[in-house]
């Protein structure tokens, strides 16, 4: 583990919620940050890399990688997705594997700080996106016209990083696709509208039918209701205290509250997309026992009759947000990942 990362009698965010109060990253910080960064490839003003060393600083988020690359990338007319190229400063490695991390719904990158910093301490370069209308993103909060959006931003981030050359001057192949949540149902979305970038994913509790699917084929006149019902995503998501104290009160990036038009495009992509393409490529799926926010059982079998080659871990007794649960942090999940990634 990194040598800022808490210890091991110490829950995962227990120093990040401790510091954040001193850390001088505020809502005003957030705001700003957002507007003055550059685009992929361009230089920074000082004043915006001191906010965006702040950044890092709050969350305590890959403090021992060298930043290869970091800015926005341009998904639309007045659309940027921001993207992060990092690698371990001990373990840097010009032919190293690289795998692209997307975190999930109403979350951001830097969430997910235990699973990107266990691929970098492994030696393995991390492209990072935030998801459009997320983190530090551009649009409107948790917002999406469609789930084809997502998936063409990761394949824009991926031209961009290919035609700046950030990891050099060939095409980017042999990528791994890891993602939550929200995050799979891009890189399926993805893999379907584009020749496969992916040679193998990793999906933490994906979005695919969410938990409550069976009462919204009632009608649609109750989705707002069903909408306002679903659990709280900072405490109803994970049981870690520490993450929770932290994000109620110091996480400037965490969105409160879903988005009701995401909410209908999610429905449209789940019915267009109760078929996908069979796939050779192989599939970790890592399922959270008391996810009360997708349907574990519905999803495991989807993946289970498109990919041929799937591996599952059910960890019992942790929520829907994977990634900041102390049995999935403290366990052998990561160390899963990064021996799948490595394989």
């Amino acid at each position: 583990m990194c040598a800022h990362t808490e210890s091991a009698d110490e829950l995962p965010f227990e120093r990040v919620r401790d510091d954040a109060a001193e850390s001088g990253f505020t809502r005003d910080t957030t705001e700003r940050l957002r507007g003055s960064i550059p685009e992929l490839g361009n230089e920074w003003t000082a004043a915006a890399r001191l906010d965006y060393e702040a950044y890092r600083r709050h969350w305590q988020f890959a403090l021992d990688s060298e930043t290869l690359g970091a800015g926005s990338v341009r998904t639309g007319p007045d659309d940027t997705v921001f993207v992060q190229v990092l690698r371990s400063v001990e373990n840097s490695d010009s032919d190293a594997q690289i795998a692209f991390f997307i975190h999930g719904y109403l979350d951001h990158t830097a969430t997910n700080r235990y699973a990107i910093e266990a691929l970098l301490d492994a030696g393995i370069t991390v492209i990072t996106m935030d998801l459009p209308g997320h983190g530090l993103s551009s649009g409107r909060r948790g917002y999406i016209d469609n789930f084809e959006q997502y998936a063409q931003a990761i394949e824009r981030t991926i031209e961009a990083v290919e035609r700046i050359g950030i990891l050099g001057p060939d095409r980017l192949s042999g990528l791994t696709g890891i993602a939550h949540s929200t995050g799979a149902s891009a890189l399926l979305e993805h893999s379907e509208q584009f020749e496969d970038r992916f040679t193998r994913m990793v999906f933490a509790a994906p979005l695919i039918r969410v938990f409550a699917f069976p009462v919204l084929e009632a009608g649609a006149d109750i989705v707002g209701q069903i909408v306002d019902q679903l659990p709280d995503r900072i405490s109803g998501s994970t049981t870690n205290g520490a993450y929770i104290e932290f994000a109620e009160e110091h996480d400037t990036l965490k969105i409160r509250h879903t988005d009701l038009e995401w909410f209908q495009a999610y429905l449209t992509w789940e019915e267009s997309r109760r078929r996908i393409s069979e796939r050779d490529i192989p599939l970790l799926l890592i399922l959270a026992g008391d996810d009360t926010v997708v349907a574990n059982d519905y999803n495991e079998e989807f993946l289970r009759r498109f990919f041929a080659d799937i591996r599952v871990i059910e960890i019992e007794d942790i929520r829907h947000s994977v990634f900041t649960e102390a049995d999935a942090i403290n366990g052998t999940v990561l160390a899963e990942i990064v021996g799948f990634v490595l394989d």
